[in-house]
């Protein structure tokens, strides 16, 4: 049975997000981890990058986020698990990276899932500064790791 997937709860965390406009934390986060796929594998020139944005860049909002990445493919989520494809993910003011294997979490306006393959957002932020992630992962959401992730901190002006 390969289509089959074990879970085991990676965080003793809180569940995450139910499509309201609650304000999450990081401590608000459930990660599962996928004991069936292996994520861990990231070859030499596989990056995620952000196309539009720099650490310590002076912005304004909205921000457009534009997400690139190396040595991967960008497919849709309901591709299924495909090697050396994926999608990706924004983890805005929370967790710097998701650890290989893990399963991300939806958390509105926090961590955003881009399961449809897009590789731009539009996104208001207030003013100061902010922490962004960009997160690649398999079609399951099950993370690449901190190797296929990208953090950048803005300040929104």
């Amino acid at each position: 049975m390969k289509n089959l997937i074990y879970l085991l709860p990676f965080s003793v965390l809180a569940a995450c997000s139910n499509g309201t406009n609650n304000e999450s934390t990081a401590n608000e986060i459930t990660i599962e981890k996928t004991l069936a796929v292996d994520t861990t594998a990231i070859a030499f020139g596989q990056e995620v990058y952000f196309e539009n944005l720099e650490d310590m860049q002076i912005i304004s909002s909205p921000l457009t986020i534009k997400m690139g990445v190396k040595g991967m493919e960008v497919e849709p989520a309901n591709s299924g698990v495909n090697k050396n494809k994926g999608h990706h993910h924004l983890l805005i003011d929370t967790l710097s990276f998701i650890s290989p294997g893990t399963l991300i979490p939806m958390v509105d306006k926090r961590i955003i899932h881009f399961g449809g393959g897009q590789t731009e957002y539009t996104v208001d932020l207030s003013p100061g500064k902010h922490q962004i992630s960009m997160q690649f992962a398999n079609g399951l959401h099950s993370s690449y790791g901190i190797r296929m992730s990208k953090t950048v901190t803005v300040e929104v002006q």
